[in-house]
């Protein structure tokens, strides 16, 4: 789901669509991110739109306001009832966790074991200080092809040759190896001719390379996915990091990320 910073101060939110559900992703009073069902649990209507800030939740159609940990705090008349417990009622949420600044969520009832899926992943990446790092740049687009086939293309070298002959392909060597991960992700390293961020024209205009970075990882990139729908690549000075979710079997939508260190 992207990066966790970019939702800073209690009552900032940000609505999406993930799998075909509305989402609400919100900071709660105690700076806690927590992500619930965008409906009401009275008539399931939309409460929230967009991004923005706000002190509670409130349903635009019957006033239901909840509070920003879920939890509902006023319903019109049913305070009267003696059977209607408030407590019943709080917003459904959902299962989310933060691993180096990365945010996975779990829409099922039976969450999976994230540091069993991830295995290595924090060790694999310390060099680059993930969880210290800040998203400067946020876009959403999309993209006329299947997600399947955008997260392929960015995965992959083989095609740099054809497609890419007097741009990109001059500053990407030869991949390494994949990593042997102990997590379901997969992972490689490869050399760059100066920053990867930039055409041979452009090097001068590179920023500096992360200050704690040593080599071999300050000349290349580390490229990374994380089944399903998330990768990045870890360079010398940023991250670029991709989502794609479908929309249909050839549509998705793609969030771009990009992300430096503090001092940059």
């Amino acid at each position: 789901m992207g990066r966790a910073d970019r939702l800073e101060l209690p009552g900032e939110y940000e609505v999406f669509e993930l799998c075909g559900q509305t989402l609400l992703l919100i900071r709660d009073q105690d700076k806690i991110l927590r992500l619930y069902a965008n409906t009401c649990r009275h008539r399931g209507s939309k409460l929230l739109d967009g991004k923005g800030q706000c002190q509670a939740i409130s349903c635009p159609f019957h006033g239901w306001t909840y509070a920003l940990d879920g939890s509902l705090k006023f319903a019109k008349t049913m305070s009267e009832n003696p059977h209607f417990d408030f407590s019943e009622h709080s917003l459904i949420e959902y299962n989310l966790k933060e691993v180096q600044g990365f945010l996975f969520a779990f829409l099922g009832n039976q969450p999976t074991d994230l540091d069993t899926q991830l295995g290595d992943f924090s060790e694999l990446h310390q060099p680059w200080s993930l969880n210290e790092l800040i998203t400067t740049r946020r876009e959403v687009f999309e993209v006329q092809c299947n997600w399947k086939a955008f997260l392929d293309v960015f995965n992959e070298y083989y095609h740099l040759n054809n497609v890419h002959p007097t741009s990109i392909n001059n500053l990407y060597c030869k991949p390494e190896e994949s990593d042997k991960t102990t997590g379901d992700y997969a992972s490689q390293f490869g050399l760059t001719t100066g920053t990867g961020a930039l055409l041979e024209a452009q090097q001068i205009n590179a920023l500096p390379k992360m200050a704690n970075l040593d080599e071999p990882w300050s000349l290349g990139a580390r490229y990374s996915w994380i089944f399903p729908n998330m990768t990045f690549a870890a360079g010398q000075e940023a991250i670029w990091v991709y989502e794609a979710n479908p929309i249909t079997s050839e549509r998705c939508q793609v969030r771009q990320s990009i992300c430096f260190p503090k001092n940059t």
